[in-house]
């Protein structure tokens, strides 16, 4: 076996459809759940991503772009930030940059089911619904243990989520850092519209999102906030829910209600300090996790998983070793100084909305008027969210 990529969520999904397309390389790609291809579209997926235009244009690449929007998206054409306290705000609408939107929000069931759907038939992927116990590394090979078998394989690609196995097994140490909050997610009906325009009202226990779906009165909302408050959040009934909801986001879209049921999970920081090991490269929530009020945690997976599949494609032209450290190295080069100066910005935004000193709060909200009097700053930081920059 060339390679083996453990774990098909979204990421893991993605690098094996780049791989199958890039190149000629046998794939196992296992993942321990069992594989769902009934879509249910009469329900909401709780679980949505902002996906940016450079993620557009990897999933379009694979030839599955067509097949999301013909299910179901939701386009988002402007934005608008304020915080709850001060009433400063941020605001931005497509039309100043020249582009067609700022972004998409979808389900991750319906990301992940078009790629499973495209997967299935490519030739040089076959599947395997296990869980690994054990693997050994080799110089030529690394060995990938089951219950009764085991698989050799040049590469193993780590896709196995922020609690990887994969990471652990190698000892691979990780930044981690509580955020002390927990995310609520649900989906809302509003009585008014929101016009493709994705909210985000913050707070000083977290922020608050609305995300726009394909229907112009269905948000999906992540709701951030003291774990207590989201554990009684979680409990009490859908129209007391709806009317803290409607509350908290200062009746911006009107009355609301609760469609279905309501998640939620603790908010982390995690880096891993190195993104690969002997014949070993780990990707997406693997080795990042963010918070997700900037809604960039999948887009940095796919990000990762385009960088690596490039960087394997480009060595198989040339023959060389795919799993050789200095291939691998390429890789972590060119993702992990992207990756860490996110995870900064992230952080570096949720506590500065967090802040309460009045002196300080000042020195934000200049800063935050600046920002939204300036036209340069402005679209320069919508292109580098838009993943225009990096393409």
């Amino acid at each position: 076996m060339d390679l083996v990529i453990l774990g098909g969520g979204i990421v893991g999904l993605v690098v094996a459809n780049l791989l199958a397309e890039q190149t000629k390389l046998k794939i196992t790609l296992i993942e321990e759940k069992a594989i769902n291809l009934n879509w249910d579209a009469s329900n909401y997926d709780l679980r949505c991503s902002a996906i940016t235009r450079a993620s557009e244009n990897t999933l379009r690449s694979i030839g599955v772009w067509e097949s999301i929007l013909a299910r179901r998206v939701g386009v988002y054409d402007s934005m608008h930030v304020w915080d709850g306290t001060t009433k400063a705000e941020i605001n931005f609408n497509c039309k100043e940059f020249g582009e067609k939107n700022l972004g998409y929000i979808i389900e991750n069931s319906l990301i992940q089911q078009v790629l499973w759907e495209k997967l299935i038939n490519r030739p040089t992927i076959t599947f395997r619904n296990a869980k690994p116990n054990r693997i050994d590394l080799h110089a030529e090979y690394n060995r990938m243990y089951f219950a009764d078998d085991y698989i050799d394989a040049k590469l193993i690609i780590g896709a196995d989520g922020a609690n990887s196995w994969l990471r652990s097994v190698l000892n691979i140490p990780v930044l981690r850092n509580s955020y002390q909050q927990s995310a609520l997610v649900a989906t809302i009906k509003s009585r008014v519209s929101h016009q493709q325009t994705a909210m985000q009202r913050f707070t000083a226990d977290g922020p608050l999102a609305f995300l726009p779906l394909d229907d112009a009165h269905l948000s999906s909302i992540v709701w951030s906030s003291k774990p207590e408050k989201i554990q009684e959040l979680m409990t009490v009934a859908p129209d007391e829910f709806a009317k803290l909801l409607a509350a908290e986001f200062e009746h911006k879209l009107g009355a609301l209600e609760l469609c279905g049921q309501r998640a939620s999970f603790p908010l982390q920081m995690l880096h891993a300090q190195t993104y690969i090991a002997s014949r070993v490269a780990l990707i997406g929530d693997a080795i990042h996790v963010v918070h997700p009020l900037a809604g960039q945690g999948l887009n940095m997976g796919i990000g990762d998983a385009l960088s690596l599949a490039n960087i394997i494609s480009s060595a198989t032209t040339q023959s060389r070793d795919i799993g050789a450290r200095h291939v691998l190295r390429k890789y972590e080069r060119q993702r992990k100084g992207h990756n860490v100066a996110a995870l900064v910005a992230v952080d570096f935004f949720k506590r500065a909305f967090a802040v309460q000193n009045k002196h300080l709060r000042g020195i934000r909200d200049w800063g935050i008027g600046l920002f939204e009097r300036s036209a340069w700053i402005k679209r320069n930081l919508a292109l580098q969210a838009l993943g225009i920059h990096n393409e």
